[in-house]
């Protein structure tokens, strides 16, 4: 079985009430869930660290969600290939991950459930500087087939 890590969306925005947080929380969960067994229904071998820390560490409190984003990326040494699930777009825990995949040239490759590949572009802040706006410009624009799933 191939390893790989499980990257969607986890933490709510802060930009509504206390229960629209949880509920997008609550949300994105579930979401994970489907992706893992999408994951496992390939014959894969998936982690998901942000389903699993956050059961042990406050996800609210910088320096634990800091320590459960550095765990998470420790497996990567041990995996096959990073998969980014982006039905429900990409979040800043995600985008940074994917940062790291480009740095490392770390093999990596979006999916979807449902057909919908919410693509980032160049634009997106953390990508403004370079080779970062042109890698992602060049895969979406002209996928690899190595990276492609």
């Amino acid at each position: 079985m191939r390893r790989v890590i499980i990257e969607s969306p986890y933490k709510g925005r802060l930009n509504g009430t206390e229960t629209d947080y949880r509920l997008q929380i609550a949300k994105n969960i579930r979401y994970a869930r489907r992706c893992l067994r999408d994951s496992l229904n390939r014959g894969e071998a998936p982690i998901a660290s942000h389903l699993l820390y956050p059961q042990v560490l406050a996800d609210t409190v910088l320096r634990e969600r800091q320590m459960g984003i550095e765990a998470g990326l420790a497996w990567q040494h041990v995996a096959d290939q990073s998969i980014f699930y982006t039905d429900h777009g990409w979040s800043e825990g995600m985008i940074l991950a994917l940062r790291r995949c480009i740095l490392e040239d770390y093999n990596w490759a979006p999916r979807s459930l449902f057909g919908v590949q919410n693509i980032i572009t160049p634009r997106h802040p953390l990508f403004a500087d370079e080779p970062f706006a042109s890698i992602i410009k060049e895969y979406f624009n002209d996928p690899p087939q190595a990276r492609s799933s």
